[in-house]
């Protein structure tokens, strides 16, 4: 697999070591040493004629399109591909920079899936494999948002932890959450799937469910509970059924995912 030589030129140790460190793992990145400010910036191109660079508008000692001028003029930034960082949304200085040869400016603060996910889309958009470490990236971050998202619903309910159906109500929201374009059936899709996560049966996963429903609604937050259900369940039952818990804390779970 092709790697790319990148630079960082940013005046802030502590964000390039976190951006570089991140990059670093990617199979598709071999970062250089990085860059403080402006003139250092064009000495290290000229050394080592980095594949990509980014660099941040606000450099001390030369700015970012002082250096992209120098670059040009030098004859450096042939064949280089440089994305751009701002502090500031400024359509002048996103012009300015873009003239001089930027791919695209990321507003700062970024994180570093942020960053990749840029370099991926504008600067090296023809490698695979890099296109194909994004995707399993958002797909790794999507699975952290939703586990997440799940967690602390469940943990807002104080419902009781111990039980066996604590765990595999949260499994049975997930894949409902992963499965949301299509249509699952409780009985013939969800709990098979819990069963074979927890080397279970379909029945004993139903019923574990049920019982952590029926220890939630004895011993949890009840104002929290009915927040979260009190429209949607009948009230001569008083709690949902596992199919009704199932589908609310799903719907939940996309809203706030959908939120970010």
């Amino acid at each position: 697999m092709k790697k790319h030589k990148v630079l960082i030129a940013k005046d802030n140790q502590g964000y390039c070591q976190e951006l570089g460190s991140y990059l670093g793992k990617m199979a598709v990145f071999d970062v250089m040493p990085f860059a403080y400010d402006g003139y250092e910036t064009i000495e290290r191109i000229a050394i080592n004629k980095p594949d990509l660079l980014l660099i941040d508008a606000v450099l001390p000692k030369l700015d970012g399109v002082g250096v992209l001028k120098k670059l040009n003029a030098m004859g450096l930034s042939k064949g280089m591909r440089i994305i751009a960082l701002s502090p500031f949304a400024d359509d002048d200085l996103v012009k300015q920079l873009e003239e001089l040869g930027a791919l695209y400016v990321i507003y700062l603060p970024a994180v570093p899936q942020q960053v990749f996910s840029r370099i991926v889309d504008f600067a090296i958009q023809d490698d695979d494999g890099a296109k194909r470490i994004s995707r399993d990236n958002r797909r790794e971050e999507m699975k952290n948002l939703r586990d997440k998202v799940i967690a602390n619903y469940f943990y807002s309910m104080s419902a009781p932890v111990n039980l066996a159906g604590y765990q595999q109500a949260k499994a049975a929201v997930a894949y409902c959450v992963d499965n949301y374009d299509r249509q699952s059936y409780v009985t013939k899709d969800v709990y098979p799937y819990v069963a074979e996560l927890y080397d279970s049966t379909a029945k004993r996963v139903e019923r574990n469910i049920r019982t952590f429903i029926e220890a939630a609604w004895e011993r949890g937050d009840i104002e929290k509970l009915n927040k979260l259900f009190g429209y949607t369940v009948s009230q001569h039952k008083g709690r949902p059924t596992n199919k009704e818990f199932i589908a609310l804390m799903t719907e939940r779970a996309i809203m706030r995912m959908r939120q970010g």
